[in-house]
């Protein structure tokens, strides 16, 4: 799914369904990159638009009261100020809250990557897991369902 872009690169929401074979559990798997400010994405409230729209196409999906994990380079900076929330304050306001963000603590810009997942999910351990080269940290968290 498209959504506003940035003046750097097209961005999009990617998701896919899933299942455990252990158990059969199906779950769904939302991944996106958002835009910083600029082009499209100019006004500071686009990262919660960019949140109403995931919520709205898990939605469509019939994934609304399904177990469901949201990744992402947030990005936090361009929706500092908007009077409509930032993507972490309405994911959470609409039942899909923050599990975990990258600290930085090994590298990498901390505070921009972030794991949010429904309430289906127990946080079993979650950190940042080094850069490999990246100027972002590597995160990571194990999540039962």
């Amino acid at each position: 799914m498209d959504v506003p872009r940035d003046c750097y690169a097209q961005r999009t929401v990617t998701w896919g369904k899933f299942q455990i074979r252990a158990t059969g559990d199906e779950f769904w798997f939302f991944n996106t990159h958002l835009p910083h400010n600029g082009c499209a994405a100019t006004d500071r409230n686009t990262h919660a638009g960019i949140a109403r729209q995931l919520v709205d196409k898990r939605e469509e999906l019939g994934a609304g009261g399904s177990p469901t994990i949201v990744v992402g380079d947030c990005n936090p900076f361009a929706s500092g100020g908007a009077s409509e929330g930032s993507f972490e304050s309405n994911l959470a306001s609409r039942g899909i809250p923050l599990v975990y963000m990258g600290t930085g603590q090994f590298g990498g810009y901390g505070g921009l990557d972030k794991i949010f997942a429904t309430s289906e999910w127990t946080t079993i351990d979650a950190r940042d897991r080094g850069t490999g080269g990246s100027d972002h940290p590597a995160i990571s968290a194990e999540l039962r369902l």
